[in-house]
């Protein structure tokens, strides 16, 4: 189960406070305990039924929205580490690990690279991960469209008001899509 180590919950950790930083500025105060508590249980959030007044307003608890965003923050770290899990196989799962954490920290080794491109025109995006492991290169490929929607799920499945989903979904993906020199 995600996450599996100290590395893959400061990962969480790193990515869910920029994204708090972005959709709900002033929870920032309280992010450390909410995630904590958030690690402590690993289990789904899960808002009180959003309320017409919730609905309306878009407001969620401070402690949800962190652990929301760490929970949507895992749902799409999970997907991109399937992909690239199934494009190096299962023996060389550690190794993929290292090389996601190395590129969403923005850290590549020379020829790694995260980028968001369209084979067509009008094709939606991908996500395309360009990795070096060992004397060997590996590029796989996720829809923006699958990501946006795992996100997007993992964030409605924790009772957030659907008027927040798309914000908080897009502040998610952005993170894990962000090229280095962007961030």
């Amino acid at each position: 189960m995600w996450p599996e180590t100290d590395d893959d919950r400061e990962l969480i950790r790193d990515l869910a406070r920029t994204v708090v930083g972005e959709v709900a500025a002033e929870e920032l105060a309280g992010f450390e305990v909410f995630i904590d508590d958030y690690f402590e249980n690993l289990e789904r959030p899960e808002g009180e039924g959003a309320s017409d007044e919730a609905l309306g307003s878009g407001l969620l608890d401070p402690a949800l929205i962190s652990q929301v965003v760490a929970y949507a923050t895992g749902a799409g770290l999970m997907l991109l580490l399937q992909a690239l899990r199934d494009a190096v196989k299962d023996e060389f799962k550690e190794l993929s690990k290292m090389v996601l954490k190395r590129l969403l920290r923005r850290t590549p080794q020379p020829g790694e690279s995260i980028t968001v491109h369209s084979k067509q025109d009008n094709a939606p995006p991908s996500v395309v991960l360009n990795i070096s492991i060992e004397n060997m290169t590996v590029v796989t490929e996720v829809s923006m469209v699958q990501l946006a929607e795992t996100v997007q799920q993992a964030i409605r499945q924790c009772g957030v008001p659907e008027a927040r989903v798309e914000e908080i979904a897009g502040a998610v993906v952005r993170q894990l899509v962000q090229p280095a020199d962007e961030n």
